[in-house]
């Protein structure tokens, strides 16, 4: 059988083979919840008295450029990195809105769930 269609000019194309697509099935869950802050004392002052230096912390733990931190893209970008990694449930919609209106609880939450699941060593 050919994939060949013919056209109002009788010249020959042809058709793309269509692509089957299987959703992601993302079934874990965060190990830590995005205000449960207050368990580990340093990583919770750092997050709140100096973000910047929480951006910088997180980001260089997770390998990423450094240069973006003051954009909340980025972090949002890197909790989507994190939450495909570790195929935890959640939504492009939700990272970017705890990436603008809690960030610092999502550096905190990032770097005690890369610490928790053995990516960073504290």
């Amino acid at each position: 059988m050919s994939n060949k269609i013919s056209s109002v000019n009788n010249t020959p194309r042809f058709a793309q083979p269509k692509r089957m697509y299987t959703p992601l099935e993302f079934e874990e869950e965060w190990q830590y919840g995005l205000c449960d802050c207050c368990s580990d004392c340093k990583i919770c002052c750092l997050g709140f008295f100096c973000v910047p230096c929480m951006e910088c912390i997180v980001m260089t733990d997770a390998r990423e450029y450094i240069g973006t931190i003051s954009l909340p893209q980025s972090i949002a970008g890197l909790r989507t990195k994190l939450r495909s990694t570790y195929k935890i449930r959640g939504s492009l919609d939700s990272d970017a809105a705890t990436a603008l209106f809690c960030r610092c609880c999502t550096l905190i939450q990032l770097k005690k769930e890369m610490l928790a699941r053995g990516e960073i060593v504290d």
